[in-house]
């Protein structure tokens, strides 16, 4: 078996061409040579192709016909007898080499990768837990690209036609310290179909989406958008808690005059072993840093007969009055925000607190006075 040379191959794209149009002699000058047919089997980039001419030896060197190697190899050759000139071009079957040749470059990293966070996985040891569903869950943001995109085919898989006459593309990314979910399609009947949806119907979708992103990464808060890339218009945002806790549309950004006027439809507390309402002179709401929590703060002058009762009940849920107050006015808040909720009770003679409330336990703390 022999490999033809690739200085031999080009010397042959030109000879080859003259030996097709131009007797071997020049003006006054001849020579013998002794020419032999010689079959070779020719291979490119590793694979064997057909010769449709079989090469020439000639003192020892094979030569082949231009055309006959272009045809091999895919390249697009034309001749120009008027000029002498001889065009060789990329042709398809060229560019579909090319582009073969990419992917597979293009797959070696992938797997160059795959063996990278193999490693990892390996030198970190085991810091996810297996769900019932034969899968890994995450903890956190260490996640792997693979476990990615592995979460993305399962949505695709999921949800991809759960909407009539809307197809959905779904993009799942870590972003900062946050899951980042991009929801997407992109024609106009797509999004007239959209438009037509409920509120309730886009959010039982999106609790659905949070609850399977969540089965596989479990502590960190899901940011997510569904775009309609036609116009790369952001159609529904919303936010899932470490807490599972949804936050959605026109409630995802937070609004302090909202829940300040929930609070305010309570003007009055009440707390044990003091027989009189206590009137709240000043209301304040904040959101956490993390978007987790919102907290409402109320002020409230306090009177020596207040602080005395207020002290005899001093403690970790002890005073079971004051904290139906403040569940009632955690309840009004809720109507405004899908966010956890804390209260606070401050002294405004000097800014104190003296009370704390969480309403997802119900549980108040009283301090002494």
């Amino acid at each position: 078996m022999q490999l033809i040379n690739k200085k031999k191959c080009l010397i042959a794209i030109t000879v080859g061409a003259l030996l097709a149009c131009i007797p071997m002699q020049a003006a006054g000058y001849k020579k013998n040579k002794s020419v032999n047919y010689h079959p070779v089997n020719f291979y490119y980039n590793g694979g064997q192709k057909y010769l449709s001419t079989v090469p020439i030896s000639i003192d020892g060197t094979t030569y082949l016909p231009a055309r006959t190697f272009c045809d091999a190899v895919g390249l697009e050759i034309n001749w120009d007898q008027s000029n002498g000139n001889l065009y060789v071009t990329s042709g398809s079957n060229y560019s579909s080499v090319l582009s073969l040749q990419t992917e597979l470059r293009a797959k070696d990293y992938e797997i160059t990768s795959l063996k990278q966070e193999l490693a990892k996985l390996k030198s970190s040891g085991v810091t996810s837990t297996s769900s019932s569903s034969g899968y890994d869950q995450t903890s956190g943001t260490d996640i792997l690209g693979t476990e990615l995109t592995a979460t993305e085919n399962e949505l695709e898989r999921l949800y991809e036609d759960y909407f009539d006459d809307i197809e959905l593309d779904f993009r799942v990314r870590v972003s900062g310290s946050r899951l980042s979910v991009k929801i997407s399609y992109d024609t106009s009947a797509e999004n007239k179909a959209f438009n037509k949806l409920s509120t309730r119907e886009i959010k039982n979708f999106v609790e659905d989406v949070c609850d399977t992103v969540r089965d596989r990464h479990d502590d960190i808060i899901i940011d997510g958008t569904i775009i309609y890339t036609g116009s790369n218009n952001n159609k529904y945002e919303f936010s899932y808690s470490k807490k599972d806790t949804l936050t959605y549309g026109s409630n995802y950004d937070f609004d302090e005059t909202d829940v300040i006027n929930a609070v305010k439809k309570t003007s009055s507390i009440n707390i044990k072993d003091y027989s009189q309402s206590i009137s709240i002179n000043k209301v304040e709401a904040s959101i956490s840093d993390s978007r987790e929590i919102v907290t409402f703060k109320i002020y409230i002058d306090v009177t020596s007969s207040i602080k005395d009762a207020w002290n005899m009940n001093k403690g970790l849920d002890t005073d079971t009055t004051l904290r139906t107050s403040l569940r009632d006015i955690a309840r009004n808040i809720e109507s405004e925000t899908d966010y956890d909720i804390q209260g606070i009770v401050y002294d405004s003679n000097n800014n104190t607190t003296i009370a704390t409330y969480d309403y997802e336990y119900n549980e108040i703390n009283k301090y002494g006075i």
